[in-house]
């Protein structure tokens, strides 16, 4: 019965992908969507961005790891949603007089290319880190229902994934993110239904702890990760007008929510019922301990389709990246960009697949990227209000030396949560010294 779902969910994916890739003619079409989504596929897209499936994984471990502190890690994600729905006005007026067609080309367009690129490198390096992650999870998908072995998990979600890229480019990828959101609420739905000891079953988790070490650090960290999230700002730069971006963005915010409030109960929920779970598989376990076996085909293809779309939206992001935003014009051109896009993607996706059997710990290693994608986010408010054209140089600076102390966290892990706030305060520091250093007429 599952083999029969998964041959039905494949079938939908090519019949999807193949109606996206008739309409991408040229690389912008392929990379924005030619400024052709709708307010339902923003609304969509956006969720996934911010709240992907990748995400809940590593939530749910968080919650089983730090308790009621988990909360808070949810209501970062709500609150960062609600915040982006404010500042889409800002954002679609920054990269509307300008042929945009990346997240990378904000910081192009309001600082210059010095930005821009190191802006690329660090959020590709991140997004890697991701890609290897999720391809991690699937291994333990394809190993807990379908008792499939590392070769042919590899090869399985290698293949489904180049399906959902090469193929279908950005407008594909947002109609696997609609697919993906109806999929999650019938999970959460049956969560809900088939765990009738849930009732009461926090108790043990006392409201106090929320305000703990792990929730004063993983609160800002994860709120200022989502808000320079690429996957959360394109489908922006794909809206047919600003009016369309803005009405998209806030039906965002409900659909989040629709989301996020379950899903705090479901999580504290079951880290009460399998405490000595795995992190990375306390998902996995809690479905295959409290829903019946009948409707487990369901919850597979439905788990295996959102990790997908959330894959390929990673792989997405960082052939676009590459091609439109590291690699120098003249060779992307000769070559052809939409070629190279795919390109890059298949080498990117082969060289993190492998990299994936050697990540075991998928929910750590995300916590431990994290703190990357700050470095970005005082910068990213910056310029979305003050044109920072005059200290392109200074900013990119700022941005790596935050990435240096990053990296050096990295390798040498702190005791304590609240240092892994220090790339992000590295970075703001030289960003703002550089700003109030500048002559008066610079400003």
């Amino acid at each position: 019965m599952t083999y029969l779902f998964i041959t039905g969910y494949l079938l939908l994916l090519i019949g999807i992908m193949y109606k996206s890739y008739r309409a991408n003619r040229t690389a912008k079409e392929y990379i924005s969507a030619k400024n052709s989504l709708g307010v339902f596929d923003i609304a969509a897209s956006a969720t996934a961005g911010v709240l992907d499936v990748a995400s809940v994984f590593v939530l749910f471990g968080a919650t089983l790891l730090f308790g009621a502190a988990g909360v808070g890690i949810w209501l970062a994600y709500l609150v960062a949603t609600i915040l982006i729905a404010i500042l889409t006005p800002y954002f679609y007026d920054a990269v509307a007089g300008d042929d945009a067609w990346t997240f990378s080309d904000f910081f192009r367009v309001r600082f210059g290319k010095y930005t821009e690129k190191t802006f690329g490198i660090i959020s590709s390096l991140y997004v890697l880190g991701l890609i290897v992650g999720i391809y991690s999870i699937n291994l333990v998908l394809f190993a807990k229902f379908l008792d499939v072995g590392t070769y042919w998990a590899t090869i399985i979600s290698f293949a489904i994934t180049m399906i959902y890229v090469l193929v279908g480019g950005f407008r594909g990828l947002v109609n696997t993110d609609i697919i993906q959101y109806v999929i999650m609420l019938v999970f959460l739905t049956a969560a809900a239904i088939f765990f009738p000891e849930a009732e009461g079953a926090t108790a043990s988790f006392e409201v106090s702890s929320m305000f703990t070490g792990a929730f004063l650090m993983l609160v800002p960290v994860i709120f200022f990760q989502n808000m320079v999230k690429p996957a959360a700002w394109q489908p922006i730069i794909g809206a047919k007008n600003k009016s369309t971006a803005i009405k998209g963005m806030w039906l965002a915010v409900v659909l989040n929510a629709l989301v996020v409030v379950p899903l705090v109960w479901v999580s504290l929920s079951y880290a009460q019922l399998l405490p000595d779970s795995v992190p990375t598989e306390v998902l996995i376990d809690a479905l295959g301990t409290v829903l019946p076996g009948f409707l487990t085909p369901v919850v597979f293809i439905g788990l295996l389709a959102a990790l997908m779309s959330s894959l390929d939206s990673a792989l997405f992001f960082i052939g676009t990246n590459v091609t439109h935003n590291l690699i120098p014009k003249r060779f992307s051109e000769s070559f052809g960009e939409l070629k190279l896009v795919r390109v890059v993607i298949v080498l990117v996706s082969l060289f993190a697949v492998l990299l994936s059997i050697l990540v075991p710990d998928f929910v750590t290693l995300v916590f431990n990227l994290m703190p990357l994608m700050g470095v970005v986010a005082l910068p990213f408010f910056i310029g979305l209000f003050v044109s920072g054209r005059g200290f392109d140089l200074g900013t990119a600076i700022a941005m790596v030396c935050g990435a240096l102390s990053f990296a050096y966290m990295f390798v040498n892990p702190p005791a304590q949560f609240i240092w892994n706030l220090i790339p992000i305060v590295v970075s703001g520091v030289v960003c703002i010294g550089f700003w109030l250093s500048a002559p008066k007429s610079r400003v």
